[in-house]
């Protein structure tokens, strides 16, 4: 376990060793990371080695937008998971933002992994090795937090019975999704990229826009707001933005009447959103177990927010519904 304290952090580590277990602990003032990793075979040269770097995130930027801010040389990455977190591929490097949980909080840290050039084939192998195997959270898990796969589309449970900590364990392209803690975590730490990603599209349009964000006067089911499973979250708002909008992980809203049966929530006839009873609006009363992206119309403070499924100080600030 290796301890700094520095305003920027660098962690080099050369795994040179079969059945190495290389362990991290990363601290930034107050702010910590850590991840594990294991290889299974050794390099077969001196000079021959695997360098992982851990690097702050504390704008909790997608892979990719963090890519765009830091690296000077860019290429054509290209994007994975790692462990269920959202990665990027650029050539012998690749790029991980992930959560470190630190007893109440939460902190995102990109990480760093990257092969010597000419490498023999043995320390490739260990590199997709290592890839295959990586596991961040571990704190978490060992806390034995297994969850259930829950079908996306009502959260009810999967007939059978799977249990689960990450969202690949109920399987691909099912309808299914992991409600365990490291899954959630896993989740909102791409919520957070995602609207960290809007947030810097609408910056861009206020500044030609005379700093007004855009008002969505037509459009929109509901003038001034739209929610990303609406078609005006692409039609108009990402229209207006000039590119696509990320979508919430699991995207769907439950818990109300959908008379259209299109996952709306959209009455046609009486021009509402939701159930009347329930009082539903957006973004401050969605549906309960709903998980969407939702924008208002605002000249202050944050127009975009997510349904979190976590209460870490760091995530609340996010949500529409704060904790």
């Amino acid at each position: 376990m290796l301890h700094y304290k520095q305003k920027l952090i660098i962690s080099f580590l050369t795994i040179a060793a079969t059945a190495a277990v290389v362990g991290f602990f990363i601290n930034n003032q107050e702010e910590a990371a850590q991840a594990q990793t294991g290889a299974v075979n050794q390099p077969t040269s001196q000079n021959d080695g695997l360098a992982v770097r851990v690097m702050p995130n504390d704008q909790h930027l997608s892979p990719l937008e963090w890519y765009k801010t830091n690296i000077k040389q860019q290429g054509a990455p290209s994007r994975l998971l790692v462990d269920g977190y959202e990665a990027l591929q650029e050539g012998r490097t690749i790029y991980v933002n992930a959560a470190n949980v630190d007893n109440n909080n939460l902190y995102t840290n990109i990480y760093i992994i990257s092969y010597t050039q000419e490498a023999s084939s043995a320390t490739r192998e260990i590199f997709n090795q290592l890839l295959n195997n990586w596991t961040f959270n571990a704190n978490i898990t060992a806390q034995n937090l297994v969850g259930a796969c829950v079908k996306i589309i009502d959260n009810s449970p999967d007939p059978a019975g799977q249990r689960c900590y990450t969202d690949a364990q109920c399987g691909k392209n099912t309808g299914l999704y992991c409600n365990s803690r490291k899954a959630q975590i896993t989740r909102d730490v791409r919520r957070m990229a995602d609207l960290k990603e809007i947030d810097s599209a609408l910056a861009d349009y206020r500044q030609s826009h005379n700093n007004q964000n855009p008002e969505l006067a037509a459009g929109s089911y509901i003038a001034g707001k739209t929610i990303s499973v609406w078609p005006s979250w692409q039609a108009t708002l990402g229209q207006a933005l000039g590119k696509t909008l990320p979508t919430d992980p699991l995207n769907k809203l439950v818990g109300c009447v959908d008379p259209s049966n299109d996952g709306t929530c959209w009455h046609e006839e009486e021009k509402r959103f939701g159930d009347v009873n329930a009082n539903h609006s957006i973004p401050d009363n969605l549906p309960v177990g709903s998980h969407v992206y939702a924008y208002t119309y605002t000249s202050q403070g944050r127009p975009v927010c997510a349904v979190m499924e976590t209460t870490y100080s760091v995530v609340d600030a996010f949500n529409c519904q704060p904790k």
